[in-house]
């Protein structure tokens, strides 16, 4: 079952970042502000990537994926730090165990950071969802 029988824009707004990562080191090994993306996965199967915004503290996506959102989906969201070789992982955020009519109803719904990422507290990123 689908929720609410449609297809969904997962839209992501925009960020902000720490300036440093957990460890105090900068994101990038030339001292480089990160260059932040946001991939996002539904029930396990990514569903798709933002662009990557490069040298900053303040990302603006405001891009959109649509797909359907079956009823009690688990919906995650990975926020990385391209780099030339393997992206670094900032932060992540799930909705579990299952999506709700509340968050899809949402208008704008954040992920934040927390002690233990590897970005620290202090970053987040804002999103939401549009009934199509």
């Amino acid at each position: 079952m689908n929720a609410f029988g449609r297809n969904y824009h997962i839209v992501i707004s925009n960020g902000q970042m720490t300036q440093n990562n957990a460890a105090g080191e900068t994101w990038d090994a030339a001292g480089g502000l990160p260059d932040p993306k946001v991939s996002i996965t539904l029930n396990g199967t990514l569903v798709g990537s933002s662009s990557t915004q490069q040298d900053t503290l303040t990302p603006e996506w405001n891009e959109y994926l649509t797909t359907v959102i079956p009823g009690g989906s688990t919906f995650r969201i990975d926020v990385l730090d391209e780099d030339l070789t393997v992206d670094d992982p900032m932060f992540a955020c799930v909705a579990s165990p299952t999506l709700g009519a509340d968050t899809i109803r949402a208008y704008l719904n954040s992920c934040a950071s927390a002690a233990g990422t590897p970005a620290g507290p202090g970053s987040s990123v804002f999103f939401w969802f549009e009934p199509q």
